[in-house]
């Protein structure tokens, strides 16, 4: 089988289904009225992996498959070294890896879709945070009720509208609620004009 296809089917392979929770489909359609429901799982200090090796046997428990609720996120500093091997390991004939945590003893095994899904949360855990922070703060702010309904229909990654190629994710707007700057702006112009009237 020629590279380019093995590359492609162990993307394949490795990429966590559409349908499960925090996979890359969840996160694009997640929208800010979802948000508030989308409890993050928690991501473990880096260094917690102790050591690791891929086998090839195809992992079929639960356990190596399935996020679960009492499931330890590895930090992404600990997994991205196996990350970048994933697709050589694939071609190789490797199926999973085994996981050694700090102090213990025993190896856990885990799908290569489910080490993808741990980066993934580690790479969106900010955007839903700030997403969930902009949704608590948007009824405060004094917003016709059809544009808070329209904003809450938005998906957290979509783009700002109106400017010019803009890559600014939506989510992103929450870096703008602690800033004070825009208030005394507009406070200092409108002061300015009543002092020149």
């Amino acid at each position: 089988m020629p590279d380019d296809e093995l590359k492609l089917e162990a993307a394949a392979y490795s990429t966590p289904a559409a349908h499960i929770m925090f996979s890359t489909e969840f996160f694009r359609g997640l929208k800010f009225s979802q948000v508030t429901d989308v409890d993050m799982p928690p991501i473990a200090r880096p260094g917690v992996i102790d050591s690791y090796f891929f086998v090839p046997t195809v992992p079929i428990s639960a356990m190596a498959t399935v996020l679960r609720s009492q499931d330890i996120v590895f930090h992404i500093d600990d997994i991205q070294p196996i990350l970048s091997k994933l697709e050589d390991e694939y071609i190789c004939g490797n199926r999973a890896v085994r996981v050694r945590l700090c102090g213990e003893v025993s190896f856990e095994t885990f799908h290569f879709s489910k080490i993808r899904l741990f980066a993934l949360i580690n790479n969106f855990q900010l955007a839903v945070q700030a997403a969930q922070r902009l949704v608590h703060v948007a009824p405060n702010l004094s917003l016709p009720q059809e544009f808070l309904s329209g904003f809450l229909n938005l998906r957290i990654s979509d783009t700002i509208a109106g400017l010019i190629g803009s890559s600014f994710p939506l989510w992103q707007l929450s870096n703008f609620l602690d800033e004070t700057w825009t208030v005394d702006d507009s406070l200092n112009a409108l002061s300015e004009l009543l002092y020149l009237r």
